[in-house]
């Protein structure tokens, strides 16, 4: 059944019921209107990496959905390990996880971080630098870079993400990051 097909099953349903209904018309209205917002097509949804990888192996477990829906309600707490998704309401993240099972997963974009290293700051005359380590993913190390703000640092590329600072030599690990916002892009 399509939408058009619902609001004319139901326009007439309730004529054949309620014939007398004083308010008919309006009460079929706000139903016509609220199947025409209903979403017929679902999305993929946006997973951390880690869940949504853990989805796709118990789907790939077994073709049993059933079995599938419970034990990724069951095993909640495996599914969202070492993530923040584990922070969320479990009803809420674990109808998140039974979608992602139906309809599929888009991975989250990562958090980025900027890595301000402090006492590093230059005067210099048009205005004071600081010093951020940077990685330089596609030569695989570290460095350092001057910018004069944390907005200058980004247009740059200074950014990282947490997997990147996991996998850093010590002296990286050792800064304290700064999470990036989109109001700072």
């Amino acid at each position: 059944m399509n939408k058009e097909e619902a609001k004319k099953k139901f326009a007439g349903w309730l004529g054949v019921y309620y014939p007398d209904f004083e308010d008919r018309d309006k009460v079929v209205w706000h139903v016509q209107c609220l199947i025409d917002n209903l979403e017929l097509e679902h999305k993929p949804v946006p997973l951390p990496q880690k869940v949504g990888l853990y989805v796709d192996a118990v789907k790939a477990e077994s073709k049993d959905p059933v079995r599938e829906v419970i034990i990724i309600n069951w095993d909640y707490t495996n599914a969202s390990e070492a993530s923040a998704f584990s922070l969320g309401p479990k009803e809420e993240n674990v109808l998140k996880l039974i979608d992602a099972y139906r309809y599929g997963w888009t991975p989250e974009p990562e958090k980025r971080f900027l890595l301000p290293m402090d006492g590093t700051r230059d005067d210099v005359g048009t205005g004071t630098k600081t010093l951020y380590a940077r990685f330089l993913g596609s030569q695989d190390y570290w460095n350092t870079g001057w910018a004069y703000s944390n907005e200058e640092a980004i247009a740059y590329g200074f950014y990282v993400t947490q997997s990147d600072i996991d996998s850093a030599p010590a002296w990286v690990k050792a800064i304290k990051p700064v999470e990036v916002t989109e109001d700072d892009d």
